[in-house]
């Protein structure tokens, strides 16, 4: 779903404010109008209007066509990373956002037939090839330790030793961070 064109949303004020409901109305109550109006325009296209969000679920916002995919979700907050973000967005679970989003489920073609995806095979579509949760990264010389706590195709959410939860993208975990090796079962 995206919004209408501003050629359509401009046609669509002019012919209210030319009806004959401005006549007669204060400035507020044609405001009201418009403002309403605009809002159901966002809402009277939607498919199926988005359930509860819930991590791994792909979303689409009435602000664009790109499928963001909820990545991570914690504390009130939830990080949403499309597949060509490089740090995606971390915001807040009850942003007013989310109740004129939809959720989308991709088909794909299994056996000659197209069918939906599943959770499980929009997680592998949506993997990072380079990270996983769990892997441990630094910076200056092991001062700032971060854990991987989620992955999106080109990108992670770390939560550092502190407490911050932190974006990046893959290349700068290459150029600016230490992948942390963990030494297990070393017998003498």
């Amino acid at each position: 779903m995206t919004l209408p064109s501003k050629p359509q949303q401009i046609a669509a004020v002019a012919k209210f404010l030319d009806s004959d409901f401005t006549e007669g109305k204060s400035l507020e109550e044609v405001a009201k109008a418009i403002v309403n109006g605009y809002h159901e325009a966002l809402i009277k296209n939607l498919k199926t209007p988005a359930p509860p969000l819930r991590v791994g679920m792909l979303i689409k916002t009435p602000l664009d066509a790109k499928v963001r995919r909820v990545a991570w979700m914690g504390d009130g907050r939830l990080w949403l990373v499309s597949d060509t973000a490089g740090v995606g967005w971390l915001g807040s679970e009850t942003d007013n956002t989310w109740l004129y989003c939809e959720e989308y489920r991709p088909r794909k073609k299994i056996d000659g037939k197209m069918v939906e995806m599943t959770d499980e095979m929009i997680a592998e579509e949506w993997s990072n090839p380079d990270w996983k949760v769990g892997d441990r990264v630094s910076q200056h010389q092991r001062e700032f330790i971060f854990e991987v706590i989620a992955t999106g195709p080109l990108s992670v959410l770390l939560l550092g030793s502190d407490g911050r939860l932190t974006a990046d993208s893959n290349a700068s975990l290459e150029k600016y961070y230490k992948r942390e090796v963990g030494v297990k079962g070393i017998k003498w």
